[in-house]
């Protein structure tokens, strides 16, 4: 018996795994649950209320004269193809939401592409990042594959300035793990996977899904080489793009199909909860038209931000049967007046008359009440605050319109998480 356990002894080793996608991002064994930041499927529609699209002609006008640059969605392939053949055009889409990244944690994205190959006279992009809010919007922050009519790149850029852009075209491959003659045929579909620690100076891992198995093409390494951060925030958008950059001899065609990001352990609530309100200042409402209440925002620059809403708290002093809605993007008549929210990211519309009349937009919850004191908890919704392409905020309003008779004094409050 002492012999058999010193035997054993004797042969025991520490478990030890290899560097390879068995691990994530930050070398632990994938058996965590992935908890999903987006996902994006366009089987009905290309998703106008995540995924935001621009079409530019650069110096051009298209009055009287054919449009060709376009995004197409096709339901039968559920895809949306991006198409331009003039030197100047572009074609971007991108999602409104930043995806929030918690620290220590690995991030991990998908991406389902056609049509990325080499093209003469354009280039071709698409990954993790965003750019400056101003036409052409070639300020780059982040992470992407970059497909031009010689090569494609891994690249990782912060604020614009080229952190790292390297060849990755077959036989370029930096890691151990794929075959050096696999040709990997752009053209057709493509399943690309990107996971990263960030904490600022982290490693990138680029892959692709090929017959079921994660295949690393390309390792970023940056702890331990580098000085600073390799992207400025690890709090970014899925993005595509299509641009043509040089006299072109056939139009160009780049086609985006699914996307996820997720972060590899369980979502943390972790974060600020604040609120806002009328400080005790009540609304006299007497018109039964639905009038915006109170509005919030991200503010422009802070558009990695994720904020959640949780709760609003309604109080009417009389008895009229009255209707409130949560209400997306609605067009708001009026002047509203926002300003920022101290120490958040944040900017809020406090209104202090009835004049800002709501119409249109999507609503996101609806609730009635009869006088007295209505408090809702919001329903959990995958669509949050963003921000488009060109700088514009999505606004979510609490929308109020008294249906009964009587005079209306309203008190009201919004409650929100911002997440760190």
């Amino acid at each position: 018996m002492k012999l058999l356990l010193k035997k054993f002894q004797y042969n025991e080793s520490d478990v030890k795994f290899s560097d390879s996608p068995s691990v994530d991002a930050f070398g632990r064994l994938r058996v965590s649950q992935v908890s999903t930041r987006i996902d994006l499927k366009q089987l009905h529609d290309n998703l106008p209320l995540f995924i935001d699209q621009v079409n530019e002609d650069i110096g051009n006008s298209y009055v009287n004269r054919a449009k060709t640059v376009s995004h197409v969605h096709s339901r039968e392939l559920a895809r949306t193809r991006m198409t331009c053949g003039t030197v100047g055009q572009y074609c971007i889409a991108q999602t409104k939401q930043r995806l929030n990244y918690q620290t220590g944690k690995s991030q991990e994205i998908f991406q389902t592409t056609t049509n990325f190959h080499p093209q003469k006279g354009y280039i071709k992009r698409y990954g993790y990042f965003t750019s400056n809010y101003v036409a052409p919007f070639d300020v780059f922050d982040g992470l992407f594959l970059e497909s031009t009519e010689d090569a494609v790149f891994a690249c990782i850029y912060r604020l614009g300035k080229v952190i790292e852009r390297t060849n990755v075209s077959s036989k370029s491959y930096n890691t151990k793990t794929i075959d050096t003659s696999t040709v990997i045929d752009w053209k057709n579909a493509e399943i690309s996977n990107l996971d990263f620690e960030w904490l600022g100076v982290g490693r990138v891992r680029w892959l692709l899904v090929i017959n079921g198995a994660k295949i690393p093409f390309h390792y970023s390494n940056h702890s331990n080489i580098s000085d600073s951060v390799y992207m400025s925030t690890p709090n970014q958008p899925l993005r595509w793009e299509l641009r043509c950059v040089s006299t072109p001899v056939e139009t160009g065609r780049f086609s985006y199909i699914c996307g996820t990001v997720g972060s590899e352990g369980s979502i943390n609530e972790v974060g600020k909860t604040l609120s806002i309100h009328d400080a005790g200042v009540p609304l006299a409402i007497t018109g039964t038209t639905l009038i915006g209440v109170l509005g919030i925002r991200l503010q422009q620059d802070k558009a990695d931000a994720l904020i959640e809403i949780l709760s609003n708290s309604l109080i009417d002093t009389s008895n009229a049967v009255s209707m409130w809605q949560y209400i997306l993007n609605p067009t708001v008549a009026g002047a509203p007046v926002w300003t920022n929210y101290a120490n958040s990211a944040v900017q809020q519309c406090i209104a202090i008359d009835t004049t800002l009349l709501i119409t249109g937009g999507t609503v996101l919850g609806t609730g009635h009440m009869i006088g007295k004191a209505v408090s809702a908890n919001a329903k959990s919704n995958s669509i949050k605050l963003g921000v488009s392409i060109n700088g514009t905020q999505d606004e979510i309003w609490l929308a109020f319109k008294k249906v009964g008779s009587g005079n209306v004094s309203l008190l009201r409050a919004i409650d929100f998480r911002e997440q760190i």
